[in-house]
């Protein structure tokens, strides 16, 4: 059920568009941004990485909350620029929980987006500031990144300047900016633009970079309307991502490669066919899932909360390797708004 003090708080206050209804008579639910200059929303993320054992339990290793900015800077008839200042987007992007106050000596990360008309994300606006930001910051996460790789990624690795080398390279990839260190606007960005059927689902298809075996793999999913939760206020919209055929198939190809300068290696085909004998005994095994939901107030496009659970186990006999990564992107509402929308 919806929460009455959002929706009253929504209303009264998120550039609201008498022109702007998105429930259409056709039962399609669009995802527009009716924004201004001037407006501004914050953001709270909390993450959580969970270690999962090979019955599947989980552990909590690390929690952080950080604080997002977004403001509206340009609008035109056919774009939006949005500035925003990011607490800690660099460790979340390399994937690294920094303590408290190391965190808190780092600046935050400020950077520049265009969307189009309807809020649809186009492109990083400065790219080579963020490279910078990113050259100063670097060397600061090296050794903690290269702590807390496992001895498998570490064979990648010889040594800590490979590692400083491999990240700085990922920082001249557009690409690798627009996937993790702004990956939040990304997502909060994800279905803006889009015109969804709410009798429908929509296939999608994304690429996920595998780190512990240096493999890529392409995850097949679908996105749809969640009809339960939506209505004239607001829309609740899923999406989910799986891959764990293609993942244990790129294991599959890193465990050829470390065996193929072995006396006794097998060839291709050969190392093939003993390993499908050991996945079906349950030897090997590799799972990699996708799970996201985002609700979005309809009269002005500003996202409420975005839930992500991301989900990457993979098992070589004995050796379990997982991890749970959860992230909730939440809108911070103004408390007397709050209060008043109690009454």
């Amino acid at each position: 059920m919806k929460k009455g003090i959002i929706l009253s708080f929504l209303l009264s206050i998120l550039c609201a568009n008498p022109l702007s209804a998105q429930m259409m008579p056709d039962s399609t639910v669009h995802i527009t941004a009716y924004w201004e200059v001037g407006d501004t929303a914050d953001y709270i993320v909390s993450q959580k990485k969970y270690k999962i054992d090979e019955n599947e339990g989980e552990t909590l290793t690390a929690s952080t909350d950080r604080a997002i900015h977004i403001e509206v800077v340009e609008a035109t008839d056919t774009t939006y620029t949005l500035a925003i200042t990011d607490e800690d987007a660099f460790s979340f992007g390399l994937g690294v929980n920094l303590p408290e106050e190391d965190r808190a000596a780092l600046p935050p990360l400020t950077y520049r987006v265009i969307t189009d008309e309807f809020g649809t994300l186009l492109r990083l606006e400065n790219g080579a500031e963020v490279y910078e930001q990113g050259l100063q910051i670097l060397p600061f996460f090296t050794e903690a990144v290269y702590k807390g790789l496992g001895e498998r990624a570490k064979a990648l690795y010889a040594s800590k300047e490979d590692l400083l080398e491999d990240l700085t390279r990922n920082l001249k990839n557009p690409e690798y900016l627009n996937s993790f260190l702004i990956k939040d606007i990304n997502d909060l960005l994800f279905f803006h633009g889009a015109a969804l059927d709410t009798t429908k689902q929509y296939s999608l298809e994304t690429l996920y970079s595998i780190p512990t075996i240096g493999e890529t793999v392409k995850m097949k999913g679908a996105c749809w309307v969640d009809t339960e939760w939506t209505d004239e206020y607001s829309a609740v919209l899923r999406r989910e991502f799986e891959g764990s055929d293609a993942a244990l198939e790129a294991l599959r190809n890193y465990l050829y490669r470390l065996q193929v300068d072995e006396e006794d290696a097998l060839n291709y085909e050969e190392f093939c066919k003993e390993f499908d004998k050991e996945v079906t005994n349950g030897k090997f095994s590799f799972r990699l899932e996708d799970y996201f939901v985002e609700e979005v107030h309809l009269d002005s496009g500003w996202p409420i909360k975005v839930i992500y659970d991301f989900y990457i186990v993979d098992k070589v006999s004995d050796d379990v390797n997982g991890t749970h990564y959860s992230r909730e992107i939440s809108l911070i509402f103004d408390e007397e708004e709050e209060g008043s929308g109690e009454e």
